[in-house]
């Protein structure tokens, strides 16, 4: 399927699982360049390797913590650089927390909803240089629905 996306320059924080990962793998192969980030390094040169064997564009892995927002920033910055700016970012970083506790709330928010406004906060002045920019954060149904992941996930979704 061409989506035209050849060439575009796309950020995807949580890359390599679930939705990230597909997001990954969707845009190299329709030839997009894609910056991934997700928090374990070996996840994201097993990732970086299995998708850069399809992939028809340029694929860079990084590890990158999104609740630490200079480590985020500079992730941004170097993937700007490396593929010359940023047409999309995506935010599917996440944390599958059920326990009701003060510390998974934080923990929740700190990595669904701040990595989101981080990670747009950082490709903001990129992004408006780009004739096709487009930001999207990834939801679930847990965002809108009482299931067994209510609570920190659910409410960040």
């Amino acid at each position: 399927m061409d989506l035209s996306l050849v060439g575009k320059k796309v950020l995807v924080t949580g890359g390599t699982r679930g939705i990230g990962r597909a997001v990954v793998q969707a845009f190299a192969r329709e030839g997009a360049n894609v910056g991934f980030c997700a928090r374990t390094a070996y996840d994201v040169e097993m990732t970086e390797e299995q998708v850069a064997a399809n992939a028809e564009g340029r694929i860079a892995g990084s590890t990158v913590d999104v609740t630490h927002q200079g480590e985020l920033a500079r992730w941004v910055s170097d993937c700007a650089v490396l593929f010359d700016g940023i047409d999309i970012v995506v935010s599917c970083a996440a944390v599958m927390v059920l326990d009701d506790t003060d510390e998974t709330w934080g923990l929740t928010l700190q990595v669904d909803l701040m990595g989101t406004v981080r990670l747009v906060k950082a490709a903001l002045p990129y992004l408006v240089d780009s004739r096709t920019a487009s930001i999207v954060a990834v939801s679930g149904v847990a965002g809108r629905e009482a299931d067994f992941a209510a609570g920190p996930y659910g409410t960040a979704k």
